[in-house]
């Protein structure tokens, strides 16, 4: 492994050690391992915090945990901070219920480009197919499978299916698919200064659409976006959203929706 890492992979975590835990065996599994794990933890408990780390001692992985106190859905405050202590010039962005394919990293490394940021997806998970996975009903290679996640419950649905296409097929769905290019903060990759550039995330966001608010920045800033959703992919474990408050989804989407005006009038000036 090199001083520094040619990517730091920057994982969005609170308490769900189990989910957590089920993500980091997914980086454990990568075809490449020059890259460094850091825990974004918005105020995990103890035990959580515990549980976890004893996990990462018997692992192979470099990692580190950036924490704050819980108080609240505070993602994008600890998310600047965690990126403030990577070592890498590009930036992962995953989510701890998020499961990668074993060529995540190495994909997000190939596919970069100066200038872009790269747009990617997950396969949405069934509460039934998560449960499978988190009980240790699927295998660790056979949950990549789509066959395998019908069995466990995985709906047999053509939005699922086709991000287990061969690699060729997932290449041209990412060019015919009319998918929007937004920066989703479960599976996103941007260099390290261009993060900088624009301010890093917007602290007075909480939940929904904070990641969409920044890749619309980034983009304001001349920093495009290539859509690899078919060709990056994570499995999303199911869970539901307590934190989600409708009053503060609408602050959000009214951020987002500021910003965007400002962009245009920007643009447009």
């Amino acid at each position: 492994m090199p001083d520094a890492p040619s990517a730091s992979v920057v994982v969005s975590a609170y308490n769900r050690p189990d989910y957590l835990i089920g993500s980091l065996r997914g980086f454990a599994r990568q075809t490449r391992t020059d890259f460094e794990i850091v825990l974004a933890d918005d105020g995990s408990s103890e035990e959580s915090r515990a549980a976890v780390d004893a996990w990462l001692q018997g692992s192979d992985l470099l990692w580190r945990r950036v924490w704050h106190e819980d108080d609240g859905f505070r993602k994008t405050a600890i998310l600047n901070k965690a990126v403030a202590q990577t070592r890498a010039d590009y930036l992962i962005f995953t989510d701890g219920d998020c499961i990668p394919f074993p060529d995540f990293v190495a994909l997000h490394l190939s596919l970069r480009r100066p200038g872009h940021f790269l747009s990617a997806g997950a396969v949405r998970l069934s509460p039934p197919a998560t449960s499978s996975i988190l009980g240790g009903g699927a295998d660790e290679t056979g949950i990549f499978q789509w066959n395998r996640l019908k069995a466990i419950g995985q709906p047999g649905r053509f939005k699922f299916a086709r991000m287990f296409a061969p690699a060729p097929a997932r290449r041209v769905m990412d060019i015919v698919i009319p998918v929007k290019r937004t920066f989703n903060g479960l599976n996103a990759s941007c260099w390290k200064a261009d993060w900088a550039k624009v301010g890093g995330f917007n602290e007075a966001m909480g939940y929904g659409s904070e990641d969409v608010e920044f890749g619309i920045r980034l983009e304001a800033a001349g920093v495009k976006p290539i859509r690899v959703r078919h060709r990056i992919r994570a499995l999303h474990l199911d869970h539901d959203r307590p934190y989600a408050a409708a009053q503060e989804v609408e602050r959000n989407r009214a951020i987002k929706e500021a910003t965007r005006r400002s962009v245009r009038s920007g643009v447009q000036s």
